[in-house]
């Protein structure tokens, strides 16, 4: 099952995020103070010294993770604007992922980073073998980066090493391939094949 998620919400409130679960939901029903939003889909309970802990004493044998206030500013404004426009938690993990490797990659800050920087790690990715999906993902994350999070506008990225597709086989044989296997056949395997 996916982690629960807690993090701050409007004030006084912790927001808990899980997909939805009838064991989960008697869970936070027993909390005193909760509220279901159905507008954003999230329970929320009134944040009080000791709040957390009574959610994980609550979901004992589950995951629950908590934002990090020692991550970068940048990687809280990704999860900031991931979550403000319903992104699913696995995309938002994907982003913040393909952002924390980005800016690892390139010792600048973020905002002084252009196309050319962009073009460089998708390149290396491709490099390094990953799928042609995987390369799309980490493109589409770091559009997002600096369209949605920086406001800055991206132009055209030369010179990016295309991760190659695997190459598949056909699923079916032409006319000709057919007539090459039936002339290498004989007897009853033939007779049975030509049937086919």
């Amino acid at each position: 099952m996916e982690p629960i998620v807690v993090r701050p919400g409007e004030p006084g409130r912790l927001v808990v995020l899980f997909p939805y679960s009838p064991e989960r939901v008697a869970k936070i029903k027993s909390v005193p103070g909760r509220r279901w939003h159905s507008a954003d889909k999230h329970w929320s309970v009134p944040d009080q010294p000791g709040a957390q802990e009574r959610l994980t004493a609550l979901f004992k044998d589950e995951t629950i993770e908590t934002p990090n206030h020692d991550e970068p500013d940048i990687l809280r404004r990704v999860r900031s604007a991931v979550r403000s426009r319903h992104f699913s938690p696995r995309t938002e993990t994907a982003y913040v992922g393909w952002t924390r490797r980005f800016l690892a990659a390139n010792s600048q800050p973020a905002d002084t980073l252009r196309e050319a920087d962009i073009g460089r790690f998708l390149s290396s990715l491709a490099e390094q073998r990953v799928s042609s999906s995987t390369q799309n993902q980490a493109f589409n994350a770091l559009l997002f980066l600096f369209k949605d999070v920086l406001a800055i506008k991206i132009g055209l990225i030369d010179g990016v090493v295309r991760a190659k597709k695997p190459q598949t086989l056909p699923v079916v044989l032409s006319k000709e391939e057919v007539r090459m296997v039936l002339t290498q056949m004989s007897g009853s395997p033939k007779l049975m094949a030509t049937l086919l």
